[in-house]
């Protein structure tokens, strides 16, 4: 049997096996945040690059670590991690100093990337440890049991669904609803200055 394919929209096709029911196939990014795996739809993603020099702001909440220059746009670099309570990781930390042959090897700094989303008119980068890797799966493996998200307490209205593949279990996140309550956390400081 012949497989089609037809595009239906970015990250989203179509399969069709003659005599079969269609499967709609949808791309997802994901990338590794503590210990757990997380989601989001390809057509938010713009690019993953190697994380650039990232000035602090001042007075910016914790999990926004400040802005990057990335291609010449100013974009601010959120930390989920910390923004979703996980295990903090130590994006500055080193290799560890090597010893050759009694001599001490300079440290090397741990390279991190940056996912460049946009969603809504706006930009912002995720910092991962990982590159990220894409996955296409179908609707029917994404869980959308509101009542384990709206269980797992308050904050959690990113969560879109969890999606099964085997024996994993990822979570899919809403990178719009992140960034609009980014904007807001942005615009509430700007008033109250």
């Amino acid at each position: 049997m012949s497989v089609k394919e037809s595009i239906i929209a970015p990250g989203v096709t179509r399969e069709t096996e003659a005599g079969k029911t269609s499967h709609l196939t949808i791309q997802m990014i994901v990338f590794q945040l503590g210990n757990e795996e997380y989601a989001v739809p390809i057509e938010v993603v713009k690019e993953v690059v190697i994380t650039p020099e990232i000035a602090s702001m001042p007075e910016a909440p914790d999990h926004i670590l400040g802005v990057g220059n990335i291609r010449g746009n100013i974009i601010a670099i959120i930390d989920l991690v910390n923004r979703f309570g996980i295990q903090k990781a130590d994006y500055s930390q080193t290799n560890g100093s090597e010893v050759e042959e009694g001599v001490v090897k300079k440290q090397e700094k741990l390279t991190s990337y940056t996912l460049v989303v946009e969603a809504d008119g706006f930009t912002s980068g995720i910092l991962l440890d990982n590159v990220p890797d894409s996955l296409a799966i179908t609707e029917e493996n994404i869980e959308r049991n509101t009542s384990v998200m709206l269980n797992a307490g308050s904050g959690t209205d990113y969560v879109k669904g969890i999606i099964t593949l085997d024996e994993r279990l990822i979570i899919l996140i809403d990178v719009l609803t992140i960034l609009n309550e980014e904007m807001e956390n942005v615009n509430v400081a700007e008033l109250a200055q």
